[in-house]
């Protein structure tokens, strides 16, 4: 508490007595540096002074627009794209919907082979004409027998 602190007429900043490290002293003046120049701390995304920095080599880059990149992919046949992976089929087994109502259905009419959800659909599934139920399975791409 009782410590005293010296400052720097460079700086204007407080620099600690010799017992503690000269990284805290380097720190606080950074620190009010980078506060005078408030333009060095933009990052360089934001910063409208940035440029390019060019590479060593003697060759300029080539920049390719999205449509040379797309059909330079699509020529190439044996390279792997989102369009090309083949996966393995799923190890659950596929939903089943009722064909009257789309909900998920847990039946299955033994007489017609129409899926239903609850017992009012399978009355009404019962009070189907023959082509009504083969118009059903038709969008379902099923056949009665």
């Amino acid at each position: 508490m009782g410590k005293k602190k010296r400052t720097s007429a460079i700086t204007d900043t407080v620099i600690p007595d010799s017992e503690t490290s000269n990284s805290a002293s380097k720190e606080g003046i950074s620190s009010r540096i980078d506060s005078e120049n408030p333009v060095e701390n933009i990052p360089v995304f934001k910063n409208p002074k940035f440029v390019q920095a060019k590479a060593n080599s003697k060759k300029s880059r080539v920049w390719k627009s999205l449509r040379q990149i797309t059909t330079a992919e699509k020529s190439a046949p044996r390279a792997v794209t989102y369009l090309t992976i083949d996966v393995p089929g799923s190890l659950k087994p596929p939903k089943k919907y009722s064909d009257i109502s789309g909900l998920e259905a847990k039946y299955t009419d033994p007489m017609t082979k129409m899926r239903y959800a609850n017992a009012a659909e399978f009355q009404l599934i019962r009070s189907f004409q023959p082509e009504a139920v083969n118009s059903y399975l038709a969008l379902r791409r099923a056949t009665m027998l």
